[in-house]
Parts: C-alpha cells; sequence; structure tokens
C-alpha cells in the first residue's frame, strides 16, 4: 500500500507542487494504518527504495526514521543505496550512508553502489565512488556481468 502510493504519487511531474509536510502527513497516516515501511514486490523494490529513485532524500530519511530498513534489499538495484549510487544523488546517499547502508550489499542488477555508480559513467561519477571507496566499497566485487568497477 505505501510503495504503490509513493511510486503513483512521486512519479506524477506536479509532485514538487504538493508541500513536504503534506506529503509526510500522508505517510504517517498510512504507517498508522499498519502499512509496511519494508513493502517489496516489483520492479520499484520498497517503499525506501522507490524514495531513492526519485531523490526524495527528506522523505527517504522520514522512512527509516519510522522503521524502513536501509538495507532491504529488493527492485532491480537491489538497494536504496544503490539506486542513489546510478542516480549520482550525492545527499541521499550521504543521508543512507549516515543511516546504516552497507556500501558492500550485493544484489540487484549492479550487484554494489560502487558498480551502479561505475556504470552511468555520468558528470558525478567520481565524487559517488570518491564517497563509496571512503566508506570501504569494495572495488573487486563483480557485477551479473561479471564486470568489476575499474
Amino acid at each position: 500500500m505505501l510503495k504503490q502510493w509513493i511510486i503513483r504519487v512521486w512519479s506524477r511531474p506536479d509532485f514538487d507542487l504538493v508541500p513536504l509536510s503534506t506529503q509526510l502527513k500522508v505517510m504517517v497516516t498510512l504507517l498508522d494504518r499498519r502499512a509496511n515501511s519494508n513493502e517489496g514486490g516489483g520492479g520499484g523494490g520498497n517503499p525506501l527504495m522507490a524514495g531513492a529513485l526519485t531523490g526524495k532524500t527528506p522523505v527517504a530519511e522520514f522512512l527509516i526514521d519510522k522503521d524502513a530498513d536501509v538495507n532491504c534489499e529488493g527492485g532491480k538495484y537491489g538497494y536504496a543505496l544503490q539506486a542513489a549510487a546510478y542516480r549520482e544523488d550525492l545527499p541521499m546517499m550521504d543521508m543512507l550512508i549516515k543511516k546504516g547502508a552497507n556500501v558492500n550489499a550485493t544484489a540487484g542488477e549492479y550487484m554494489t553502489a560502487l558498480n551502479a555508480a561505475m556504470s552511468k559513467g555520468g558528470i558525478t561519477t567520481l565524487k559517488v565512488a570518491k564517497i563509496l571507496l571512503e566508506h570501504g566499497a569494495d572495488v573487486n566485487v563483480r557485477d551479473k556481468s561479471d564486470s568489476t568497477a575499474v
């Protein structure tokens, strides 16, 4: 229920017009009605993964504070940190790492956050890689195509 709401609402082009306080109130209501903050399934993974994929750092942090597991596996990217690294979302990555995300967790298409970031090769890829390496990312883990990040 929570994941479907997040994906449906956050994918709307006018979503940014909705005040953050309103977004959080809706999530509190859903959580009060026993929505599972770690609910999985589908390509979006779980609510935290949906937050990481859409770049809504305050909302993702709120979910973690409401018992969403920062290392909950699911979806194409495996973990929220991998999704944030692929998107090169430095504020999201910083928050997830501070909340205990495992930089070497392996799952999903890219297997690790470092592999996800390096596969994209965007403008901030080196900054992403530096952050992950500073937090102990292993450069030798292979992705599903048997490639490493380097």
